[in-house]
């Protein structure tokens, strides 16, 4: 497995050793699917959204995150709604239908339960980035409480018609990931996760997210 943009390549050129960009010398890097999410994203994007000052300068790292993942802003050219009292950030990734699922990350990202869904929400940004569209678009979405969410499934960043599965991600981190159908809601969470995010186990949330990805990749 590729882990990093460089690829160190050992040749017989002079007994010299290359280390050069893999793209420099016309090799391909895999884009996307399970294999581009990552712990170490995970880890760097949860602290780091548990470090921002308020709710507005978190839900604007997300939204750099996302963008970096290829999608695109899902409020017009906006990444963020006030569809609430809250904050909601949307992605919009194409695909190759119209209806639209929409995945919600809820939580503040002060707490970690929070931070992490909202790191996962990035991580399937990064597993979606392939060569060939999802079958689905997908409306990816960090939202900072439950009166938020509820707010903008009533007014969505696609006609109502549009919408297909309301997919809910989170607490992640607990022993196994389990997706249950609750009322409207697809739910993809694993609870119990640690208390702090110093005791969170990053390589269980890095298999979650991956799980979580074929999920919702395979459709209802």
């Amino acid at each position: 497995m590729v882990q990093g943009q460089r690829l160190l390549l050992s040749a017989l050129l002079g007994g010299q050793l290359c280390a050069c960009k893999a793209e420099d010398l016309g090799v391909e890097l895999p884009r996307g699917g399970a294999e581009a999410i990552s712990q170490e994203d995970l880890r760097r994007d949860s602290w780091r959204l548990a470090e921002q000052d308020s709710p507005s300068l978190a839900a604007g790292a997300v939204a750099e995150r996302l963008g970096q993942m290829k999608t695109h802003p899902a409020f017009g050219g906006e990444w963020m709604s006030r569809p609430g009292e809250g904050l909601a950030v949307c992605a919009r990734k194409e695909g190759k239908e119209q209806q639209a699922d929409v995945v919600l990350a809820l939580g503040p990202a002060d707490r970690p339960e929070g931070a992490i869904a909202w790191a996962a929400l990035i991580s399937l940004a990064k597993g979606l980035d392939e060569r060939q569209p999802p079958a689905r678009t997908v409306l990816l979405c960090a939202v900072t409480d439950e009166a938020t969410a509820a707010a903008l499934l009533l007014a969505p960043p696609v006609p109502v018609e549009q919408l297909g599965r309301r997919i809910r991600l989170g607490p992640l981190g607990g022993a196994e990931l389990r997706q249950e159908a609750a009322s409207a809601w697809t739910w993809f969470q694993a609870p119990g996760a640690p208390p702090t995010l110093g005791e969170v186990d990053y390589r269980v949330v890095e298999a979650q997210v991956r799980q979580a990805l074929g999920w919702l990749k395979a459709g209802p």
